[in-house]
């Protein structure tokens, strides 16, 4: 019930959310259980031009971000491990960091240079398979697109959900150096490329 939910700290289970999250596994043995854990970092570079350290200075700022989310991330894995040590764990960003470019603004210039088109669409993906035994349909991850796609039907041993597989390209918009519009920034080989969407 939603009721039973908090979405704020009142109701921690300790100081920190890792508290809680053991808390939820401890009392809930002898049930299925999602949990869900969104911990925003290591986030992306300075989303504001003019407050941008520079292409170097952000790139720094972010591999040190990206140190202090591997500590984080120990910790959550093993108290995750510690109390269920069959569990599922999916660790996934939304996309990438977009080291490289002075901001995040710049998201929205014309780029064809594909370094830097996959450091923003390359979002990080790991999966610890339940018993660290990975279906055989695991090779038809690309992108994060059909993730649910490829867990339901390992999850439900149903593979019916693999029919309805998305289209692994990745779009953004685009609104300088070019006409304003929806392109298309790499394609379902991986390819980077820039064509403009027709609606």
């Amino acid at each position: 019930a939603y009721k039973r939910m908090s979405y704020l700290g009142n109701k921690w289970k300790g100081k920190e959310p890792i508290d809680t999250l053991a808390h939820l596994i401890k009392s809930n043995t002898k049930t299925m259980n999602f949990f869900f854990v969104e911990k925003i970092l290591p986030t992306h570079i300075e989303n504001n031009k003019n407050k941008s350290i520079g292409i170097s200075g952000e790139r720094e700022a972010y591999l040190e971000r990206i140190e202090e989310s591997n500590v984080w991330l120990n910790k959550v894995i093993d108290t995750i491990t510690k109390h269920d040590s069959d569990s599922l764990i999916v660790l996934i960003s939304d996309h990438g960091g977009y080291v490289g470019l002075e901001s995040a603004e710049d998201v929205y210039l014309k780029n064809e240079d594909p370094k830097l088109v996959n450091s923003i669409f390359s979002s990080l993906l790991a999966i610890k398979w339940t018993n660290n035994n990975a279906p055989e349909f695991d090779d038809k991850f690309k992108t994060n697109v059909n993730l649910f796609r490829i867990l339901f039907s390992h999850l439900s041993e149903d593979r019916s959900y693999l029919n309805h597989l998305e289209d692994d390209s990745s779009y953004q918009i685009i609104e300088q150096d070019t006409l304003t519009g929806v392109y298309k920034l790499i394609n379902s080989a991986g390819l980077t490329v820039f064509e403009k969407r027709i609606n």
